[in-house]
């Protein structure tokens, strides 16, 4: 009979360090999600609205953060969308989120073409995304 092993925290590092985005596909990421959060951020409106993103593992969160209207000081930052890379197929799929973060599979969101997927999010013509 074997014993049980603790999952470590090297383990867990290790695992997700096995789990991120290859490099050419985190470059390509990171060009088009800049892109986004530029057109998403105009200079004129950054100190009212700014978007984001951050790559954890094999997910992408885009989070739009925006002053509280009640306090022009304080941010609040609410998450938009969600691309989950599968390495094995080579393809990307899009989440969007409600108003208390839950995500569903946001219509016809599976495909390898990331750059669609981004434009997807930029037009958003279901209004799912930005509102």
């Amino acid at each position: 009979m074997s014993a049980l092993v603790p999952v470590g925290a090297a383990t867990t590092l290790a695992m997700i360090a096995a789990m991120a985005l290859p490099p050419l596909i985190k470059q390509l990421a990171d060009m088009h999600l800049t892109a986004l959060c530029d057109r998403r951020s105009p200079a004129e409106l950054q100190h009212e609205i700014k978007v984001t993103y951050a790559t954890f593992s094999n997910n992408v969160t885009i989070t739009q953060h925006r002053t509280a209207w009640d306090n022009p000081k304080e941010w609040v930052a609410m998450k938009v969308a969600l691309l989950v890379y599968v390495p094995r197929s080579n393809i990307w799929t899009l989440y969007c989120f409600d108003r208390n973060e839950r995500r569903a599979q946001y219509p016809s969101s599976s495909t390898s073409d990331l750059a669609s997927l981004i434009a997807e999010v930029d037009a958003d013509p279901t209004e799912i995304i930005w509102g």
